[in-house]
């Protein structure tokens, strides 16, 4: 039981670390592309 608790605890942090990632991806891309229409 010990483990598959563990085992849980890692998959949601990674599922939380990736979320993250997702967003500050989506936030640099998103910027990118304002500066691009800005700059047009």
């Amino acid at each position: 039981m010990d483990s598959q608790s563990t085992r849980m605890d890692k998959k949601e942090l990674f599922l939380f670390a990736l979320y993250i990632t997702g967003m500050i991806v989506v936030n640099t891309v998103g910027s990118k592309i304002i500066s691009l229409f800005g700059v047009r």
